[in-house]
């Protein structure tokens, strides 16, 4: 932003803010529900700086008073202008869990935003919410992996790793497919590292392994780093996964063995449950 603009910006501010107050009425204290009201009636003002500084003007209320506007700045993530729509979302991080859960759709629609920093502020206000709000939306921000700008990437990263396990890994299969592209390789990497990721499928894992391993001898040092350990641990994993089936087998064999002892020694004609079935039968019937 060059000066001359954030100039005329702090100049809006106080002078949207002295109409807020004139609105609002003037008194010896604040009455933040009554300058709430009279910022949600600027926010269809048709100067942009007027509505940036609406929007920026509902930060420094109390909660109470801004949570009642929520609705009208959710209204705002569509505006023609990108520094309201910037500002509606950094203002919707104000709110509480409760609230921020409750228009967590709105904020996700916006990761789809033509402009970096607003896809940029939307990914850090996903980050506030808590696993429950934002494991559904999952799918979503795996999806800004693949986002242009790194800083995007990197929010998108922090954001996944406060995500349920259990979700993370059923886009395992998509992260790693992200480690053949350069753009997308350091985000999918840090993730396979992460603890956040639990056990692969058997049809994800071994594709991880491999495209893990062609890693190994990639340019960038803290790719290579990265794969080194991730190898690590994904070969860990597919060993736990070979026991685990080699188990179910073992298992599975004792089990047929013990059911045709069974059948033949005591289910079958003249076995000793067949005959005490016959005894108990003729006694009640016969």
């Amino acid at each position: 932003m060059n000066h001359r603009l954030e100039r005329d910006l702090i100049t809006a501010r106080a002078a949207t803010f002295e109409r807020v107050r004139l609105a609002a009425g003037d008194g010896d204290t604040i009455d933040h529900t009554r300058y709430a009201n009279a910022i949600a009636d600027i926010l269809a003002d048709p100067d942009a700086m007027v509505r940036w500084a609406a929007v920026t003007l509902f930060g420094n209320l109390e909660h109470t008073a801004r949570t009642l506007h929520a609705d009208a700045i959710v209204g705002v993530l569509a505006d023609a202008d990108d520094d309201v729509r910037h500002a509606a979302v950094v203002t919707l991080g104000y709110l509480d869990q409760a609230a921020l859960t409750l228009h967590s759709g709105a904020i996700v629609s916006v990761l789809a935003d033509p402009i970096m920093r607003v896809r940029h502020a939307a990914m850090v206000v996903l980050g506030k919410l808590d696993q429950a709000a934002l494991t559904p939306h999952a799918g979503a921000i795996v999806g800004m992996l693949t986002d242009t700008d790194l800083n995007v990437h990197y929010a998108a990263v922090a954001t996944l790793r406060k995500v349920d396990k259990a979700a993370l890994t059923l886009h395992a299969g998509a992260i790693v497919g992200m480690l053949e592209d350069s753009r997308t390789r350091h985000a999918a990497i840090h993730l396979l590292a992460s603890a956040e990721m639990g056990m692969l499928a058997p049809d994800v894992l071994e594709p991880a392994i491999i495209a893990v391993t062609n890693r190994l001898t990639d340019a960038d040092f803290y790719i290579r780093d990265k794969a080194t350990a991730t190898l690590i641990n994904l070969k860990r994993k597919r060993a736990r996964l070979h026991w685990a089936t080699a188990r179910v087998y073992r298992v599975r064999w004792y089990a047929r063995c013990w059911y045709e002892d069974v059948l033949v020694k005591l289910c079958a004609p003249g076995g000793k449950w067949a005959e005490q079935d016959r005894a108990a039968f003729e006694v009640e019937f016969i």
